[in-house]
């Protein structure tokens, strides 16, 4: 009898009646005597006692790479744009609302008045937007709607909107308030009707 490998194990064949023996790796004289196999240790020592565990594992991960490569491609537009959102910085969008001469604001207008001022839109979003906006005149007599309307804004650019008010009476103070619709922007200055 010889000992041969099969996958990295030493498997003793019988031939004959004599008990098979195999040689020590650092004694290469010396022989230890192996106890005639069964069926079920033959067929341990043969596939590594784990061989059919492995090869199940083996085909999974394979069915799941080939499952994800599949899903990759039939949906690779989407998977491209994830990437590309993942790897590269995306700005935040946003709307900038603002008086474009904060220091020209009629912060003392006689009745009956007018008052007149301007306010900026500048659309920072992505896209062109249309900007609902609500400019409201409050003093101690009540709240009216100084002036409302919608403007068309591309995105990147700006609209300056001119706004005439009349203040609701002498000797009271008001507060212009400038409100952009379905929007948390809001702006506002006081004044006085001398």
């Amino acid at each position: 009898m010889r000992p041969r490998a099969h996958n990295g194990c030493a498997v003793a064949l019988i031939t004959g009646g004599a008990t098979p023996a195999v040689p020590l790796l650092d004694q290469p004289d010396a022989v230890v005597p192996v106890p005639p196999p069964t069926p079920q240790t033959l067929v341990a020592t043969a596939t590594g006692g784990h061989g059919r565990r492995t090869g199940l594992w083996l085909a999974l991960v394979v069915v799941l790479v080939a499952g994800a490569v599949a899903l990759g491609i039939a949906n690779r537009h989407t998977v491209a744009h994830q990437i590309a959102l993942s790897v590269s910085h995306q700005p935040t969008p946003f709307t900038e609302l603002y008086f474009n001469q904060p220091d020209a604001l009629p912060t003392a207008v006689a009745p009956p008045g007018p008052g007149r001022f301007g306010f900026t839109i500048a659309n920072h979003q992505g896209h062109a937007t249309a900007y609902a906006y609500t400019v409201t005149l409050a003093s101690t007599n009540g709240a009216a709607v100084a002036a409302r309307g919608t403007v068309q804004v591309a995105d990147g650019r700006s609209t300056t909107e001119p706004v005439t008010f009349y203040p609701p009476s002498e000797e009271t103070n008001y507060v212009v308030t400038v409100t952009l619709a379905d929007r948390s922007e809001t702006i506002h200055f006081g004044g006085t009707a001398p």
